[in-house]
């Protein structure tokens, strides 16, 4: 597929742009330090981070930190940009945080899964091929279940 002459070119680093609101203020972040002329060093440095900072920032590999879009709209000129971005980011920080956070095995599961492993006769100095797989077999279930412990099958 070709792009026609009213369709705007996608840079590499846009291609994601919609995807997120940390890709969307890493595509301005990128925008706007290019057009005031500033290497990442350079913006680094006026803002106090290393330049690998505000790459990562910039290529989402990294969240940009309270506070920065405040001073980068100052420093820029951006008339708010990244401050108006700012809540769309942090919100999808936040939540990104709660799904892991969910994902997480309970304490219970996990003094469960060792009472199993007790009982199987694992012991840290040493298995056998019976207790290993009842462990394997414990951790199936309690990632099966979500890891609660007594969860229906």
């Amino acid at each position: 597929m070709s792009l026609g002459p009213d369709t705007p070119e996608v840079l590499p680093h846009q291609r994601h742009s919609a995807a997120s609101a940390r890709a969307r203020f890493g595509d301005r972040l990128r925008h706007w330090r290019r057009l005031r002329g500033l290497s990442q060093a350079e913006l680094g440095r006026r803002l106090g981070y290393h330049d690998s900072h505000i790459s990562r920032v910039e290529t989402t590999r990294r969240w940009p930190p309270v506070g920065m879009a405040e001073r980068t709209d100052r420093l820029l000129d951006t008339g708010g940009e990244l401050s108006f971005l700012w809540p769309a980011v942090d919100r999808e920080r936040r939540a990104l945080r709660r799904r892991r956070s969910a994902d997480r095995v309970a304490p219970e599961a996990l003094q469960q899964l060792l009472g199993a492993a007790r009982l199987a006769g694992w012991s840290p100095l040493g298995t056998n091929e019976a207790a290993y797989d009842q462990v394997l077999c414990t951790v199936m279930e309690l990632l099966n279940d979500g890891g609660r412990p007594g969860a229906p099958a």
